[in-house]
């Protein structure tokens, strides 16, 4: 919360509060309502791309299990970053019996397919917009963001690298724990090993692209919203998806709050607004998918209790 803060203010440093007001006040709601129905797409789509892991497993939860679980999930992650996965995951063992470690392997191999795709569109951003950076001065970005987020990446994998440490520990000498953690990585290594044999993984590639295709729609889409956004091209919502992505995995922080907001405001300068446009609107961006999406996921989250358990 603190570092989300930190760089939060950063960002807005030099923003008035009536900047922003007057951004929602001329956005136009009809089209914040298609990226909200986008957002919901891509909850449902995640869903069936579970469904084809877990029914190789055996397993046959309804849709809106599933899809009830993933939302519960979003909602945990914008609160604690990584607890999405157990949150969703949880979700499905209480309603459909499905043990935790099957169904957090084939999340892990979720997350896998989901790093190949961001890899491929990095190099695709690259491709479309390295001259772009190059021109506005990609020395700039060098110099200034990227010494913050290499240095708070480095402090994450310091952490990661304590918490393996840790978690090696407890496996070697916390014998009452030992078997429990081996059974719990056999079942693990089975969920995760269940993608390589579904019948037809072309599914599952066709579902991780239409996922990654519709969340840079829903930035694109939020771009008609304003004015002011309306003339920017569509390689300026892949750019921002792409390098917020990128800046989330190495800096996680609560729903992407500050790291997002200074990637979004770099990309929109290099498209020509200036330090304060690009804040005031990288910032009504987030506000705009993290808003949606939460409202979606907050549905999912309080509706779980009323689902009927099944096995």
């Amino acid at each position: 919360m603190v570092l989300s803060g930190g760089l939060l203010a950063y960002v807005l440093r030099n923003i008035a509060l009536a900047d922003l007001k007057a951004q929602f006040q001329l956005a136009s709601y009809g089209w914040l309502a298609l990226v909200g129905a986008i957002l919901l797409a891509i909850h449902i789509i995640r869903a069936l791309r579970w469904q084809l892991v877990l029914r190789q497993m055996g397993y046959r939860p309804p849709l809106l299990h599933t899809t009830v679980a993933i939302m519960a999930g979003t909602f945990a992650s914008a609160l604690i970053p990584g607890a999405g996965e157990f949150t969703r995951c949880g979700t499905l063992t209480r309603t459909d019996g499905i043990p935790l470690s099957h169904s957090f392997g084939s999340v892990l191999a979720e997350r896998i397919a989901d790093l190949l795709v961001l890899l491929a569109a990095i190099a695709l951003m690259l491709v479309l917009e390295l001259p772009r950076f190059r021109e506005y001065g990609l020395s700039r970005f060098t110099f200034t963001l990227a010494p913050v987020l290499y240095g708070l990446g480095a402090l994450f994998l310091l952490s990661l690298f304590f918490y393996v440490l840790w978690v090696a520990w407890l496996y070697k000498y916390q014998a009452p724990l030992q078997k429990r953690i081996s059974n719990f990585f056999g079942q693990f290594k089975t969920g995760f090993l269940s993608v390589s044999q579904l019948p037809n993984p072309g599914w599952y590639v066709l579902t991780t692209l239409l996922i990654y295709a519709l969340f840079w729609a829903a930035t694109y889409v939020a771009f008609f919203a304003l004015p002011s956004m309306q003339t920017l091209a569509p390689s300026a919502a892949f750019s921002i998806l792409t390098l917020s992505s990128i800046s989330g995995l190495a800096v996680p922080t609560q729903g992407s709050i500050g790291t997002y907001h200074l990637v979004a405001q770099w990309v929109l300068m290099t498209y020509g607004l200036s330090e304060v446009a690009g804040a005031v609107t990288a910032t009504f961006l987030h506000a705009v998918l993290l808003g949606l999406n939460l409202f979606w996921s907050a549905i999912g989250f309080f509706i779980l209790p009323f689902l009927p358990k099944q096995r």
